[in-house]
């Protein structure tokens, strides 16, 4: 039973001498067909994609660590893992809990299911799609104790405004997915669109502040992504938010 249509972001195949990165989409019969184009730059076997990629279109239950994970650990999720590098760290340093992490791109899932292997991580998976899709459609409500945002798009150009995840709808999805008492964390560079999200939060009386103070320009014991240490390299300023469900 699946519950995105998954013609086929969820269809991943690798072979012992490379990996897909690239697709092309082929009409055959009416029906969507993709190409898949190998290279070398990551070697990964069937079963170390199998290992770290979850297929929702093969699941027949929602997505929880019960059904995932075979366990009742918390289950943290990060939108938008990009390469891999602050899942990798973070679930590392907390063997403890489960992991996903949700990106659109399969280059990016591709290099963080590389990063995955090589340390043989049992408590990561993976999921290439949409991530407001996936959330609404997919994850169990209540499942998730913990959800990572780091460094959204900011879609700095106003007409583009609108293809900001950040907006109520989002936050409605937030609040049926997170467990009561769970967090959500952002981290971003861009101020204006921090702040507005910010705001978004403030003026949601399901969610409340979890800082001292109303963000912080540094955490304690939260692993860089590789956009933070680019930034930080740069001398940009960085904005964090966690904020709890009140619940």
């Amino acid at each position: 039973m699946g519950y995105i249509s998954s013609d086929p972001p969820f269809l991943c195949r690798g072979s012992g001498n490379g990996c897909l990165l690239k697709e092309k989409e082929n009409e055959v019969d009416g029906y969507r067909v993709l190409r898949m184009i190998k290279i070398k730059s990551y070697p990964l076997s069937d079963d170390q994609i199998n290992d770290y990629l979850l297929r929702v279109g093969d699941l027949n239950t929602r997505i929880s660590s019960e059904s995932c994970f075979n366990n009742n650990h918390p289950l943290h999720v990060e939108i938008g893992c990009g390469n891999g590098h602050f899942l990798v760290a973070r679930s590392q340093n907390y063997p403890q809990i489960n992991f996903m992490g949700i990106d659109i791109s399969r280059k990016r899932i591709l290099k963080t299911i590389y990063k995955l292997a090589k340390i043989n991580s049992p408590n990561v998976q993976t999921i290439l799609g949409e991530s407001k899709s996936l959330l609404e459609q997919a994850f169990a409500d209540k499942s998730i104790d913990t959800c990572y945002l780091n460094f959204p798009d900011p879609w700095p150009k106003r007409k583009h405004h609108k293809n900001r995840l950040m907006k109520k709808d989002f936050l409605d999805l937030l609040h049926e997915k997170l467990t009561a008492n769970g967090r959500f964390l952002a981290v971003s560079d861009h101020e204006s669109y921090f702040l507005e999200i910010l705001d978004l939060l403030e003026n949601d009386n399901r969610f409340v502040n979890g800082l001292s103070t109303r963000y912080s320009n540094e955490f304690e014991a939260y692993e860089p992504s590789l956009f933070e240490e680019k930034w930080r390299q740069e001398g940009r300023e960085i904005y964090y938010l966690k904020f709890i469900k009140n619940e």
